[in-house]
Order: structure tokens, then sequence, then C-alpha cells
């Protein structure tokens, strides 16, 4: 019966495991082990070679294999306590290995020696001594696997998982720099004799988490933090976070001072592409491959969490698509990676020929144009519009977004300015930009460019170029149609209220202006399918708004919330038009039914004294689950008392329009359908994310964390069931209230 015992060291040599950090710096590591070994570089267990290499087919002596073995364990600081004493007679207090071999043959008991007395750390390790060694790390000992040495040992590290994707391998066969990674990878990965996860034995375990950003600035200014979902801030990594890992899900292990150790990928499926475009409901890819995605399927964006319906129309050709699938073979979760702006953006003083194009970034024949969202062609670009490039996707991004105001500060001087301010807002400016901005001063009246990360990329005298940007006024400054958020505000007998759709730009300093965006009514049909407005082609980025009425508060709208195809000319307000003639910014006139307040309406009269006269006015207003709406100044006809009904309202707090809801019987669960709609005689209709639920058995509303989980809990709690609409669901009308019988 054979009882020689092993183990183990570094699977990566004596160089210093400072050199290479990022595995994909290592030009030879196979497919099948790059998530291992990317795992074990974060744990400081391997690196590469200085020539950037990992050299997977070398072999690992048994000094080497220890010395990982204990690293994975994290008990290397106790090291110094084990380096000045010889318990075998070839490893004395001078070889570099002495510490690991006597703290993992005392302290951790994973190995013995051989019967005379020698450890024999230069020679190579073998797959039954290294699987020894890491069985007893899990926990085991002689007694549980049987006196039978190899044997018992390797049955029992193929039970646990411990040799998962080792194949052709004997007790004899040498273990290589490549099938340790698997070896210590798949003891990450497995359970103890005790039942409990290993990974729970190095650090804190946090399960079920999607890293977001590996290049986050922690709360303390220091780079390299990675922010992770559901965390308020970043969180500090002992070892670089491997790029490969943002977007994934999988177990975080934090050490005692709540830096990050280690993370460990889950087992999700993936399809990763390049977005041609995002047209809700669907992502294409470059390859022309759509995949259809539900209103509700959580997308993460810059480090921000939305839903595909919100963000749909906001992501711009050239992301790069990860779209994560669960164990069922359904949509988890979309990361996307917007074009970076790290590369060249370059504001064009002409138009340049399309070869031009190509040549001014070296770009490849075919490369395909997007401005503002939409399919271009070279003569769609303008003077001062932003080209940037995409190489991986061969696609061109180009915008004309521009700010025209004063000049109010710079940081550090106006010089050499990262940093600037106009209209309230201070912007980072790409160092491209430096150029043109030297030449202006403090109070200069300028009009920037950008990069689609809102990065200064240009600047012009408004004496040449002056734009005007549109978006609404809050109260508190100016939400633009890009979402930046201006800190201006206008005069105070401006007559511009929080609402107001508005134009935004300076050019004296000391004076905004602010000008509201009134409807000009252009009799133009906006036909959502083809994506035009009249004749003419709706871009890209275009943002819809909506409001009721010609004073209505003005409110943005996502694109899925149009259910109507085809929507009248006499229901477009206003057309705004980008520089190469595409719509880009719509109002519409009460489409979507989203801006009434729906619910039990109620009226009842007020008296006022005003003028020296006592006035009664009629007041209306709902209850819901929200509780009581404001009272609004109503002389329209109303429907009684306890009916359910919406209110719309204008800037000064009247009511414009009150509509009645049309009520639908008979509906049951199996009339829920993808637990959005509600199938109501054949017509699939949307239920609005706003919906009411009302309880009757219990006289209240229902409540929830999400509108999926109100959903599920309404159509648990009830059989039968009451839809009220704003309008026929044939007519594009939603779900505003259900009541669960």
């Amino acid at each position: 019966m054979k009882r020689i015992l092993p183990v183990l060291i570094c699977l990566t040599i004596l160089i210093s495991l400072s050199g290479i950090t990022s595995v994909s710096a290592l030009s030879d590591v196979p497919d099948n082990l790059e998530e291992p070994i990317r795992v074990l570089q974060m744990l400081g267990v391997v690196s590469g070679y200085p020539d950037g290499t990992f050299r997977p087919n070398r072999a690992l002596t048994r000094a080497e294999f220890c010395k990982m073995a204990v690293e994975l364990l994290g008990e290397e600081k106790d090291l110094p306590l084990y380096e000045n004493f010889t318990i075998f007679m070839d490893v004395k207090s001078s070889h570099w290995a002495v510490g690991y071999v006597n703290l993992a043959s005392r302290s951790l008991k994973l190995l013995v020696g051989y019967p005379d007395g020698t450890f024999r750390p230069d020679e190579p390790i073998t797959y039954a001594q290294a699987v020894t060694i890491l069985v007893r790390a899990l926990g085991y000992s002689d007694a549980d696997v049987g006196l039978s040495w190899p044997s018992g040992y390797l049955n029992k590290a193929k039970a646990i998982g411990l040799t998962t994707d080792l194949t052709g391998m004997t007790e004899t066969s040498t273990i290589t720099r490549g099938s340790g990674a698997r070896l210590f990878y798949n003891t990450l990965l497995a359970q103890k004799k005790d039942g409990s996860d290993f990974i729970g034995n190095i650090g804190s375990v946090e399960k079920n988490v999607i890293i977001l950003d590996n290049k986050a600035t922690a709360t303390d200014g220091s780079k390299g933090a990675v922010l992770v979902d559901g965390y308020a801030n970043p969180i500090k990594s002992r070892n670089p976070m491997p790029d490969s890992f943002c977007g994934m899900r999988g177990t975080l292990v934090l050490d005692d001072t709540g830096w990050i150790k280690v993370f460990l990928p889950g087992d999700a499926t993936q399809k990763t592409f390049i977005l041609k475009q995002s047209l809700y409901p669907y992502l294409e890819a470059s390859t022309g491959e759509k995949h259809r995605l539900s209103a509700d399927t959580p997308v993460f964006v810059d480090g921000e969490k939305r839903t595909y319906l919100e963000i749909s129309y906001d992501l711009t050709p050239g992301t790069a698509i990860d779209i994560y699938y669960t164990s069922a073979g359904l949509v988890d979760y979309v990361f996307a990676n917007s074009p970076t702006s790290s590369g060249n953006a370059v504001v064009l003083v002409d138009t340049p020929s399309y070869s031009g194009l190509l040549n001014m970034f070296g770009a490849s024949s075919g490369a395909t144009i997007y401005k503002n969202g939409s399919v271009a062609s070279i003569a769609d670009l303008r003077p001062y519009d932003v080209v940037m490039y995409n190489k991986s996707a061969n696609i061109f991004t180009v915008n004309d977004f521009k700010l025209s105001g004063i000049y109010t500060n710079a940081y550090p001087n106006t010089s050499v300015p990262s940093k600037i301010t106009i209209l309230g807002k201070e912007f980072n400016v790409r160092e491209s930009a430096i150029e043109s901005l030297s030449r202006f001063y403090i109070g200069d009246a300028i009009t920037l460019m950008f990069d689609n990360e809102m990065q200064v990329v240009g600047a012009a005298a408004q004496t040449a170029l002056r734009e005007s940007a549109i978006g609404i006024y809050t109260g508190a400054g100016v939400v633009l149609s890009n979402k930046t958020e201006l800190n201006v505000a206008p005069e105070s007998n401006s007559g511009i209220k929080p609402g107001m759709l508005v134009q935004v730009y300076s050019a004296i300093p000391n004076y905004i202006s602010i000008r509201e965006v009134r409807d000009t009514n252009p009799g133009l049909a906006v036909d959502m399918n083809k994506g035009m407005v009249g004749d003419k082609e709706i871009a890209g980025n275009a943002v819809f708004y909506e409001k009721v009425g010609s004073d209505g508060a003005v409110e943005r709208l996502n694109h899925g919330d149009i259910v109507t195809a085809v929507i009248p000319a006499d229901k477009v307000r206003y057309v705004g038009y980008d520089s190469s003639g595409r719509a880009n910014v719509i109002v519409l006139d009460d489409v979507t039914g989203d801006l009434y307040e729906y619910g039990k309406i109620y009226s009842d009269t007020e008296e006022v004294y005003t003028g020296g006269w006592t006035v009664s006015n009629p007041y209306s207003w709902v209850v819901n689950s929200n509780g009581e709406s404001e009272h609004y100044l109503c002389t329209l006809a109303v429907p009684k008392d306890g009916t359910w009904a919406g209110i719309a309202h204008n800037l000064n707090g009247r009511a414009t329009k009150v509509v009645e809801l049309t009520e639908y019987k008979g509906l049951t669960r199996r009339s829920f359908v993808d637990g959005s709609k509600l199938d109501i005689g054949g017509v699939l209709t949307p239920i609005s994310e706003d919906v009411h639920i009302y309880v009757e058995a219990i006289g209240s509303y229902m409540s929830a964390s999400s509108f999926e989980q109100l959903i599920i809990d309404a159509r648990a709690f009830g059989e039968s069931f009451v839809a009220y609409t704003d309008r026929s669901p044939s007519e594009g009308g939603k779900v505003r209230v259900i009541i669960v019988k």
C-alpha cells in the first residue's frame, strides 16, 4: 500500500505577482482556462511571465504547488512563523519555499514527505499528489477516503467535482500550470466535508451580484474600484477586477476590511454582439440578427440600471451588447458598453468625402455612418458635427448636439482647461479640445461641441455658430432633450413655468435666454412603424414629449409608451429637426393617456373671496392608491362621484380634460399575458405601470415593491377581475385600474 503524499505551490513561478495582472495580456492562455486564470489572478495565486506568456504546459514543482495552496487558503500571513526551522532535510531555512512547505505540513496538515525524510521540492508534482493536497484542504482525511492511496483520494476528488474538466490524467501524470489552475479553480467551487462552501473560508461571501464597472473611483478618490449592483459606493479591490467580468453575475468575496478579494462568475449563457440599432422591442446586431426583449428587461448602461422600455431608444449604434440568459433560456438582463470616447473625436470644419472620412480615422472600407442614431450618408454631415469611429464595429457615430453660452469658469485655467462651465453646468474637456478653447476667455460667448459622453470636443465663437438647446424647465433648472441638466433659471417676469418646453442659450453675460417652445401645429402625422413624420425620417435619437392641451405641462415619453402606430396630424403640436433634416423633437397632444391622474373622481365647490365678492368655484379630484390628488379647478362636465375616471390639468392647476374609464368584466387569471398585458376581447391591452389595483373584498388598494410583483400579487389574490381602460383596447388604450373580485 503506497503512502507517499504530496505538496503544492504557485502556478506562477518565482517572478513577482505584480508583473502582469490582466489575463488579456497573456498571449497563450487557451479559452477553457481564461476564466480560471482570471479568478486566480485576482487572488494573487497566479500571474504570467514578463514576456506576456502564461506557459500553461510548463510543469509545476512540488514546492510551487505548495505555495499556491497556502495562498489559496489565505494562510500566507503566518509564513514568518515557519521560515526559521527545518522539517525536511532538503528544504532548509535557506530554501525560498521553506515557509510554505513547513506551514502546509505542520499547521495545515496537507502533506507529508518521503520515507527518507526528504520533500523533493523541485520535482514535478503528480496528479495524485496534487489531488491529495486539495482534498485535504477541503477537510477530508485518510479515514474519510480509505487507506488505499491514491485511489481513495482520486475517487473522492471525482465525486466532489474537484477533477471536473481534467481528462486523460493518471495518478502519475505531471501537473502543469494549466491543469493546476483548473484544480485550484475547481477547489474554489467545491464544498467542504462539512457541507459548507469552500469559498466561505477565504472571506465574506455575497452571492448573485452583478459587476457593473471595474474602473470606478472609490469614495477616497482612489481609482480601480469596482461598482457592484445593489451597492451605494464602489468597492476597492485587492487585485484588479478583469475587464471581462464586467456585466457578469456571480459570487463576490470580500476580505475582513471590506475590500474585494475575488469574484467568481456564474455559469450563465450569454450572447455578445455589436448593436446596429435598438428599435423596441428588438435589439438588432450588426450581423442583422434580432433579439427580442420584454419591456421590463433590466439593462445596465454606464453603471445605471434601467428597463429596456426606458432605455431602448437611448442605446446608440456601435454599443457592445451582452445578453445574459437564465438556466431556463430566458433573458435575465442586458449589459451595454457604450461606444468609448477614448479614441479620436473630430469636429468637422467642412463636409469630407467618404474616402476622406475613412482616411481621417484609418477606417476600413464599408464603414457605416450613424448620425444622431440613424443610418446616414456622407451628404448628411455638416460643419461642426462631431465624428467618432468604433473600430470593432466599423461604425462612424456622428452627433450635432451643441450648447451656446457665456464662458463663466475654467479649471485649472483658460490656457489648458480640463473643465469649463457654461449655462450653469461644468463639463469635462477632452485633450483634443484644449487648442480651440485656449483662444477664448472668461466672459466670451461660445458654442461647444460634445462627444457621446458629453465631454467637450471643440468650441467656436457665437459669431460663427449659435445653437438653442431644447428641454423642460423643472423649476430647479432645465433638463435638455439628451438629459443634460442645466442649473439655469428664467427671468422672474418671463412667464416661464415649471413643466414648459423651452429653448436655452446665452449670448450676453449675466443673462440667459429661456423661451417657451410654442406649438406650431405643423399638420404632420407620425407613423411610428415607418419612423416618419410626414415625409421626413425620425432620427434614431429623437425625443418625444407629450402634453394635454395647448397649455398643459410637458413630460418626456419613452418610445415604448406610444402604443398607437399612426398618430394623426391634429395630435402633433410641434416638430423640430436636426441639421440633416430628420425630426429630433416631437411634441404630442394627449396620445398615451399617461398624463392623467386616474382613480375614483369626486367634485365639490369651494368658496373664494375675491374683489369684494364671494365666488363658488367647482373643483374635482381623484382618489387612488396614492391617496387623494390635488383639487383642480374644473368647469368641465364630470361623472358622478365615485366613478372611475381620469383628470388632466394645465400649468395653472385647472382641469383641462376629464375621461370616464371604460369597464371590462369577466376577466380571469388567464387573461393576464406576459405579466404586463390583459387579453380583453382578444386584444392584448398593455397594463399601465402606474395601474391602481383595488381589492373589493377588503376595500383597499394593493401595493408592492415593483410593477411585476404587483401583478403577481393581484393574480394570486383574486380569481376574477374587472379592468378599466382610458380608451378602447383597439384604439391604443391602457389598463388604468384593476378591480380584484
